[in-house]
């Protein structure tokens, strides 16, 4: 996980605060938080899908999430509800190759969306799951699910994340100059 830390330190920022006194300050550094890190959010999504031709509702469900956390009653702006901070998850373990695509199986294994697996085969079980597993070794059991490696999650995040403080810094003076 990149570890994003903004410091504003802007005389136009100064000067707005000495105006317009802090609770304004406060209101629009909330609304530049929360919609931040919604941008964010979407722009992991969209990237990891780009760069990994899996659909991008597999990180919408599974990979990246994200969360507000709220400031407390003494912090002396309000408390309950206000946003201090942002979060945004990225799962970097692999994803079952079930999620990345259709399934087919040829003579030489399946695939699942742009990825192949050789010597794999599809199967569906008794509970309805269909999946694409390959066996351990030559005997009918074990087999193992199929999964797709998302290596490149790891970058993506950290290339949002350095983008994340200027478009925080955009969002924030939008909001305090449009007061």
């Amino acid at each position: 996980m990149a570890d994003v830390r903004i410091r504003i330190d802007d005389q136009s920022v100064r000067d707005y605060l000495q105006t317009h006194g802090p609770r304004k300050v406060h209101n629009a550094l909330r609304s530049a938080i929360r919609t931040t890190t919604t941008w964010s959010e979407k722009e992991t999504d969209r990237r990891l899908a780009a760069e990994t031709a899996i659909p991008i509702q597999v990180f919408r469900r599974f990979r990246v999430k994200k969360k507000l956390f709220g400031g407390s009653a003494a912090s002396g702006f309000g408390g309950g509800g206000s946003v201090e901070s942002g979060l945004i998850w990225s799962g970097y373990n692999p994803v079952k190759a079930r999620f990345v695509g259709k399934l087919a199986q040829d003579e030489g294994g399946a695939s699942a969306g742009a990825y192949y697996f050789g010597g794999a085969f599809v199967a569906s079980m008794r509970g309805g799951l269909t999946a694409i597993f390959k066996r351990r070794g030559k005997k009918r059991l074990p087999i193992d699910e199929q999964k797709v490696n998302i290596h490149q999650a790891e970058a993506i995040a950290a290339a949002v994340a350095g983008e994340a403080e200027q478009e925080l810094l955009r969002r924030f003076r939008a909001k305090f100059t449009e007061s």
